[in-house]
């Protein structure tokens, strides 16, 4: 019996290299006119996340998350979304290890 498991795994080793920008949400609730409770169902979040992140803000990867689930490009929201860089919080490691992490090695 083959016990190899063929499943790629999700990259585990992306290294955080400084802190992630982060967002208003109440923008997006403007915009779009959700309430907290519409905005929390259409997103999926529980009403005590979608609260907790109202008052914290989200970082760059759920406000492109939540912009699109709004039907929204992110920088119609906040126009400075566009100018973060990712490299500067976050790096992958190389494609060489990635392939390896999903499992997809020769």
């Amino acid at each position: 019996m083959d016990t190899t498991n063929t499943t790629p795994r999700p990259l585990t080793k992306v290294r955080k290299t400084g802190p992630e920008p982060r967002y208003p949400l109440q923008p997006l609730l403007d915009r779009t006119g959700y309430t907290p409770e519409e905005f929390s169902n259409l997103v999926s979040l529980s009403r005590a996340t979608a609260h907790r992140r109202l008052q914290r803000g989200i970082t760059w990867g759920q406000a492109d998350d939540y912009a699109i689930a709004c039907g929204l490009l992110p920088w119609q929201v906040w126009p400075e979304w566009d100018e973060a860089d990712p490299t500067t919080w976050c790096t992958l490691p190389p494609y060489e290890e990635q392939d390896e992490l999903m499992g997809l090695a020769a």
